[in-house]
């Protein structure tokens, strides 16, 4: 029932305007998916107003970033966002398991995503500053 932002499979290059539009939000999702750090994932995600972001727990192991690869023109841009220590992404930075009454912001996570509730995100990095 909720529309997604973006997703590979719509990213389709046959109309012109269509498909810079997709352009910009994969690279927008794609830069929060790498981010180094909670805050900077709300930072590039608040502008579009994204309610629930999901991270995939596979793309983090150090193996798979070395392995990552997206399709032109995209994948300069994912080699540069993981080309960095694994230790050092914003998914690290997640609560092992979900506790709705310490990080209301981690509403799932299981051994394949982790789903993030952007409103509560900032409400939460906002009591930690």
């Amino acid at each position: 029932m909720r529309r997604a932002y973006a997703t590979t499979e719509t990213a389709h290059p046959f109309y012109t305007k269509y498909f810079n539009e997709m352009k910009r939000r994969i690279e927008i999702s794609l830069k929060a998916h790498y981010a180094t750090s909670l805050r900077e994932v709300l930072e590039i995600l608040k502008p579009e107003k994204i309610d629930y972001f999901v991270f995939s727990k596979k793309r983090f192991y150090p193996e798979a970033l070395e392995k990552e690869r997206y399709f032109e023109p995209l994948n300069a841009l994912v080699q540069k966002l993981t080309s960095k220590d694994y230790k050092s992404y914003a998914y690290k930075e997640l609560p092992t398991a979900v506790d709705l009454n310490v990080n209301s912001y981690l509403v799932f996570k299981d051994e394949h995503s982790a789903v993030v509730d952007m409103k509560e995100l900032e409400k939460y990095l906002e009591i930690q500053s």
